[in-house]
């Protein structure tokens, strides 16, 4: 199980819930950008030998970069590198066509090297998923993360069937996007897969007593409140997953 998280607080708690690894972002609620290294820094330091993935993404929107942003995502590859900060990567580079931009994913994977690295969502808004597949094999991906071209993985399975038949042992299929503790026994059961990915969150309210609701920072909805990892979802996703071990 690995599990996406965006604070400390929702690290320490897929941790302490049993998960087997990290994807670390920042900013979540934009579908997940880069993380500082000083989060990197505090999960690895506090949270042991857990993995980490990091998230390269340099802004919000689409997958479709310029070259001084690619020049960003080999920097922050880079760096997270230099200090040792992640075990694998996680990233996607579309064309204007919706086509995998072969040759700037090639350069990222080369800078990764000879960490994991996984084909994020990008891959659930390309134009033809299975033309994207040899792409992403061909490049040396190790894994894709996609819902199936759909708004939640449940509702992608035989998307996702049809591209793990197609993919062989060649990469690891991981479905993701909205698998919960309600849903995931019909994921597990339906595509078997060898890893699967979950937020595992749940609304969080702030402790603050004092609170000015006329400012926002930005936000949309209230300021004080966010989600953030729960680690008894954690441990019962856990719990079923075993049950359906192959």
């Amino acid at each position: 199980m690995e599990v996406c998280v965006d604070s400390i607080q929702s690290a320490q708690a897929a941790a302490d819930g049993g998960v087997d690894r990290l994807e670390v972002c920042s900013a979540l609620a934009l579908g997940g950008l880069t993380p500082t290294n000083g989060l990197l820094k505090t999960i690895r330091t506090n949270l042991g030998s857990l993995p980490l993935f990091a998230m390269i993404r340099p802004r919000p929107g689409d997958f479709c970069y310029s070259q001084l942003e690619i020049q960003q995502m080999i920097n922050e590859i880079e760096e997270i590198k230099a200090n040792q900060l992640a075990d694998g990567f996680v990233l996607g580079v579309l064309k204007m066509d919706g086509t995998i931009d072969v040759d700037n994913c090639d350069r990222l994977v080369k800078t990764c090297h000879p960490l994991q690295v996984t084909f994020h969502r990008a891959f659930d808004v390309c134009c033809d998923p299975f033309v994207a597949l040899d792409d992403i094999i061909a490049i040396g991906f190790h894994r894709i993360l996609t819902s199936g071209q759909q708004t939640n993985a449940e509702n992608g399975i035989e998307v996702i069937k049809m591209l793990m038949d197609k993919a062989g042992d060649k990469i690891i299929l991981m479905p993701g996007r909205g698998i919960g503790v309600m849903n995931l026994e019909t994921v597990l059961r339906e595509l078997k897969p060898k890893e699967f990915h979950s937020s595992a969150s749940m609304g969080h309210n702030s402790s603050m007593e004092y609170r000015k609701d006329t400012v926002s920072m930005g936000k949309e909805g209230n300021e004080y409140d966010w989600t953030v990892c729960d680690a008894k979802r954690v441990k019962c996703m856990i719990e079923i997953a075993d049950r359906f071990q192959v």
